[in-house]
């Protein structure tokens, strides 16, 4: 679904106004990742394309979702590590990292059981051009080793509900 907003009010004839598209993405997949296992887990959270051919070079990606984990009742240090990823598609081409943020999680527990549901959410602002004016995909990553990255913990999902936000606008 893309909106145009046009700003007419500086008194041209159109010749000097900006042009807006706002794209909302979709929710991929919900991340659930098997604790203890010994390899790098890799879930995709959300995507957006969105067309700037006939735009300035100026994209700003708003992300947002939940971080959901449980920790061992027989913990006392928690420790949880994920790593998130922009990434960009220009046209048919790889895809590029754009940033990555790290999410962590360090405290001690004297209860049971502690259940932690968060957001994580960023603003970010691409300024890059795709060759050729080609379309672009923005997609988010989510990635960990439970077996490295997870320390009493016994369950770890981003995404629980799958109602990731990711949206692009461009001028």
């Amino acid at each position: 679904m893309a909106g145009f907003i046009v700003n007419n009010s500086c008194g041209c004839n159109g010749s000097d106004s900006r042009r807006t598209i706002l794209e909302c993405g979709r929710s991929v997949e919900v991340a659930n990742f098997s604790v203890g296992v010994d390899a790098q887990q890799t879930f995709t959270l959300a995507r957006v394309f969105i067309d700037t051919s006939s735009l300035n070079t100026q994209v700003k990606i708003d992300f947002s979702t939940i971080v959901l984990f449980e920790s061992d009742v027989d913990a006392d240090d928690i420790d949880i590590l994920l790593t998130f990823k922009l990434n960009r598609r220009c046209g048919t081409a790889d895809p590029s990292i754009l940033k990555t943020w790290q999410y962590r999680k360090k405290f001690m527990t004297t209860d049971l059981t502690t259940i932690i549901r968060e957001a994580f959410n960023f603003s970010f602002c691409d300024t890059q051009e795709c060759p050729d004016g080609d379309p672009r995909e923005y997609f988010l990553e989510v990635t960990a080793n439970p077996f490295n990255d997870f320390t009493g913990i016994d369950t770890a999902t981003v995404n629980p509900d799958g109602a990731a936000f990711i949206s692009a606008i461009a001028q």
